[in-house]
């Protein structure tokens, strides 16, 4: 064995052999210079290797185990037969103590993917060094094999939030005099320490790792947020649980108190506004935090805006196939995002023959469906444009919409034409001349050749309503026209005057053989804008002239026309609103008479004001003296006024066809008394007031009308109530 080395176990020399050249006689030995003690005597022969007696073969040191801990030296003493005496040594080390010192290991430095391991450092008192062993209890991986004054490893690579258990033991530098590779085995070495264990901190949550169904700084009408930790919840995940706050502060202060969230996704439900926030603290399984998020702000509407209000619609002016609307909304909110327009129409352009009346959906789901509705747009402004593509008669409405999606409900509906009624010439957007021509040209024409001039009258008389042709080109629509003349705009409203009394009249003469009609407007303080005069003439008279009165300017429309016994006389004012300029002849007609049936009377008479309005028209008697008018009927009625009934009282010349009828200040027949043939001489007849129908007429003035051969007369009566 080899001098000076350290050993915890019994020295044994393999190869143990003294020799001399003549013969040994005794072998004795001690330890640290104590008594000899004798090994062997009498022996035989130049050599003794132990084999001799009960010596066994392989020496092993006798007093190893009284030997105190430290340097020792062994002596040996022989002697030969002669006396002589040789004196050996052999020095050695006795340690078979471990290294002194409280196992406990300290971790610090953890990180999410490491940690610092560290041992308590022990010293060995005899020997004088210290190896250390570290072992990962769960057998991850840092197994530290022995290893002289290195207690403490800086681990990477680690798994986050993961639980790792070590402990370690120490040795000092025994080796037996053994091989290297024997030496942890040789040495003094202790039992293990009590397991440490530690988790990897968990990931700190980001915005990658703590994800959201709905995105921060966006408006939602859905309460419900929720959010997913990306790697899931526990051991080897990026985190063991989050403590968790919803509020709707920025920022937090974290107390430990926060409620849990450890499994599965989190749903938090927010109430209306804005600046709700998720705040989450990252733990691993030691309970250890490792970093804040804040996430935020989230909105949440689920209130609905209000309604628009006022919701208008108006054809844009001096513009075709085109509609201005407007609103107005008092009320928008903070998140408000846009206006969005929906749009119906009539159908069937121009005569709308067919079409249907649209009412407003129920809400915006009910819109959005609606094979009727259809969206055309969205703003962000209280006005619209909408420019279809085609004519027709639209219906509007408009929902407010906030950020978070919710609508308002359905606004007002509103109603116009697209279009300017009477715009019919090729230069669209203006109505003129041109298109005032085009209407003349097509005057009593077939409508199925022109449906477009066909626009009279209006539901409502306005020059901007939906027509409701009456399937004939005359005043209706010159009513129209004439009102939307120079006027395809809004800039200025115009409303009807205070109406006094107006009088027509018509006064007859003859004069160069001809009978002359003239017709006056008596009353008229620029009220009457258009005029339309029916006259029945009798089958004796031929229209040879119709000139047109001094009411008339240049720049008005005038038109006659002439069939089946009646002459119509047509005319309006042109522009917005104008109207007849005072009293004066409407017009002046010239007969040729042919016959003794030379009669004119008011068959029907409609005026209208500025806003296409009728106007109540006092029929005076027919005035002026010719060979076909005659007193002789002494027409008279009593009494005169009068309220429930009337006694007629008239006189027939010659016997022959009578008939008596009442017209109504209009020149409307409201009551034929008689028709038939009477005997000559007088006659009387009793008025109740009714019209044909038995309907009690309005209390007013009525004008009674008999016709016997060639004689007529005329007498006003006053119905009171």
């Amino acid at each position: 064995e080899a001098e000076n080395a350290y050993y915890n176990t019994i020295p044994t020399f393999a190869t143990f052999e003294f020799t001399d050249n003549h013969g040994l006689n005794v072998i004795e030995f001690n330890h640290d210079g104590t008594a000899w003690q004798e090994i062997a005597n009498d022996i035989a022969g130049t050599t003794w290797d132990g084999t001799e007696g009960n010596t066994p073969a392989v020496y092993t040191l006798p007093v190893f185990s009284a030997l105190t801990e430290g340097e020792h030296t062994i002596y040996w003493r022989v002697t030969d037969d002669a006396g002589n005496i040789a004196t050996f040594d052999w020095t050695f080390f006795k340690d078979t103590q471990v290294p002194s010192g409280n196992l406990a290991m300290a971790i610090s430095g953890v990180t999410t993917t490491g940690m610092t391991i560290t041992g308590a450092a022990v010293e060995d008192a005899v020997e004088g060094h210290e190896y250390y062993i570290f072992d990962c209890v769960n057998d991850y991986v840092y197994d530290k094999l022995r290893a002289e004054n290195i207690n403490q490893y800086d681990l990477t690579g680690m798994g986050t939030n993961t639980l790792y258990q070590f402990k370690y033991k120490v040795t000092d530098g025994v080796t037996n005099n053994h091989a290297t590779t024997a030496w942890e085995d040789d040495a003094n070495i202790s039992d293990w320490s009590y397991t440490y264990s530690r988790h990897t901190l968990s990931v700190p949550p980001t915005i990658a790792t703590v994800t959201c169904d709905k995105t921060p700084e966006t408006w939602y009408n859905d309460a419900t947020f929720t959010f997913t930790s990306v790697d899931g919840f526990g051991e080897g995940t990026n985190v063991e649980y989050y403590r968790y706050v919803w509020d709707r502060h920025a920022t937090h202060s974290w107390n430990g108190m926060e409620a849990i969230w450890d499994a599965n996704d989190l749903a938090v439900t927010a109430t209306d506004g804005d600046n709700w926030y998720l705040h989450v603290k990252g733990y691993n399984g030691d309970n250890i935090a490792n970093g804040t998020l804040d996430l935020g702000p989230f909105y949440y509407d689920g209130i609905a805006p209000y309604a628009v209000a006022a919701l208008n619609g108006h054809i844009t002016e001096n513009a075709n196939e085109s509609v201005t609307l407007s609103w107005i909304d008092d009320s928008q909110e903070a998140n408000f995002e846009y206006y969005e327009i929906f749009a119906a129409t009539f159908g069937n352009y121009p005569t709308y023959a067919g079409g249907s009346e649209k009412s407003a959906p129920a809400d915006y789901a009910a819109a959005d469906a609606s094979s009727d509705w259809t969206s055309i747009g969205t703003t962000t402004d209280l006005t619209y444009i909408h420019t279809p593509a085609t004519r027709d008669y639209y219906y509007y409405v408009v929902f407010a919409k906030d950020l978070a999606g919710n609508y308002s409900p359905v606004s007002g509906m509103t109603e116009c034409l697209s279009y300017w009624l009477g715009d019919v010439a090729a230069d669209f957007g203006v109505i003129n001349g041109n298109d005032i021509s085009l209407l003349a040209a097509a005057w009593g024409g077939d409508v199925a050749s022109y449906p477009e001039r066909n626009v009279g009258p209006t539901v409502d008389g306005a020059r901007d309503s939906r027509p409701d042709p009456d399937n004939a080109i005359d005043f209706e629509d010159l009513m129209i026209f004439s009102m939307n003349y120079n006027n395809t705009n809004y800039s200025s409203k115009v409303s009807a005057p205070q109406k006094g009394e107006i009088f027509l009249s018509m006064h007859r003469e003859v004069v160069d053989g001809k009978l002359v009609a003239k017709l006056y407007l008596t009353g008229n303080e620029n009220t009457v804008h258009g005029l339309n005069i029916k006259i029945a003439v009798g089958n004796d008279l031929s229209a040879e002239n119709i000139l047109k009165g001094d009411i008339w300017t240049d720049m008005d429309f005038f038109m006659y026309t002439n069939e089946d016994g009646i002459l119509e006389i047509t005319g309006a004012t042109l522009g917005n609103g104008t109207t007849i300029d005072g009293d004066g002849l409407i017009a002046e007609i010239e007969f040729t008479m042919n016959g003794e049936n030379t009669m004119t009377d008011f068959a029907e008479v409609v005026a209208r004001d500025v806003t296409n309005q009728d106007i109540d028209i006092i029929l005076n008697p027919i005035t002026g003296i010719s060979d076909n008018y005659s007193t002789e009927s002494n027409l008279s009625t009593y009494p005169n006024p009068f309220s429930t009934s009337t006694t007629i009282t008239y006189n027939v010349e010659e016997a022959g066809m009578v008939r008596l009828m009442v017209y109504n200040h209009n020149g409307q027949v409201v009551r034929t008394l008689t028709e038939g043939m009477q005997s000559a001489g007088a006659h009387t007849i009793r008025w109740n007031g009714c019209d044909d129908k038995g309907t009690a007429l309005p209390a007013g003035i009525y004008f009674l009308h008999i016709h016997n051969g060639n004689n007529t007369g005329c007498l006003k009566t006053i119905l009171t109530r």
